[in-house]
């Protein structure tokens, strides 16, 4: 194996040096702190009481959506079967 010149091993040096600068330079530049991000467990516990309280409504409001949801759904079913049938007798 040929041995390095003078000359190439100040090269060598001098791309290993700039390497590292830029490298700390991107490092520096783009770091990122999470601390600010995570969220305490008391954090969390009041988002959660927050999100029940904005969803919680008039209970009678919520049971006449169910009572529609669930006749939708009965008519949907009706339908599918009355489809089928009439597929049949083809």
């Amino acid at each position: 194996m040929p041995r390095k010149t003078k000359k190439q091993k100040i090269d060598a040096e001098k791309r290993r040096t700039t390497d590292i600068a830029t490298t700390s330079l991107v490092k520096r530049e783009f770091e990122f702190n999470f601390d600010d991000k995570i969220l305490t467990n008391h954090q969390k516990s009041q988002a959660k009481k927050s999100e029940i309280s904005l969803s919680s409504g008039n209970p009678r409001l919520i049971l006449l959506d169910l009572i529609k949801t669930v006749i939708l759904a009965g008519l949907i079913f009706s339908l599918e079967i009355v489809i089928y049938f009439a597929w049949l007798k083809k």
